[in-house]
Order: C-alpha cells, then structure tokens, then sequence
C-alpha cells in the first residue's frame, strides 16, 4: 500500500485515485519541466525544502500552487483527474511535497 493510499484511507479514502492521477501527470509532464515550472513560479525554496533529508518542510497554500502553475495548467490537470479546478489545486497543495518525493524517487531508481 503506497503512502497516498494511507494518507487517503485516514482521510475517508476519497482521493487515493487522483493523487496517484497527479503522479503520473507529473511524470508524463517530464520532472525536470515539474520542477522548473515549481522554481518559475516562486515555489522554489519550498520544493527544495520537500527534497531535503530536513524533516521542516515548507507548506503551499492552494493560492500559491494556483499561481505557480497557471489557470490553464490546473483546468488541464482537473480534466485529467475528474475534479474541479479548486479541487485539484488543494490536493495538490496538501500533497505535492510526497508526490514530488514519490516521482523524484521513482525518477533516481529507474536511472540506476
């Protein structure tokens, strides 16, 4: 069981799915151009702070990742997931730090 099945089981197990959805968008999106768009956006510090061995990582409001990725991009990735725009910011809000570790991990052992 991966940790966003979990995260989602203690939280009523409504959003397991398009978690996992967000995942392979990221992935199919290419890491690299993830994380630029992350930097670009101002959410920089933050993305390096999920990536650290530090335990306080920074948060992102749903504010935050809305103006890092842009309308469009959300109103694409909402479709993908079959949820709302506002609900797809938050989700991302809430978990972006463990899906970029998950994709990021998943990224370094498919390189070995």
């Amino acid at each position: 069981m991966n940790i966003f099945v979990q995260i989602d089981a203690a939280l009523g197990g409504k959003n397991a799915q398009s978690i996992n959805k967000i995942i392979l968008w990221i992935q199919k999106s290419g890491v690299d151009e993830f994380w630029d768009i992350l930097k670009q956006g101002g959410l920089s510090e933050e993305a390096q702070s999920w990536l650290s061995d530090e335990e306080n990582q920074l948060n992102v409001s749903v504010e935050q990742v809305q103006k890092a990725l842009g309308k469009e991009t959300i109103q694409q990735l909402a479709l993908k997931i079959g949820k709302d725009s506002h609900t797809a910011s938050t989700l991302l809000a809430q978990y972006l730090p463990q899906m970029l570790q998950t994709v990021m991990a998943s990224q370094i052992h498919k390189n070995k």
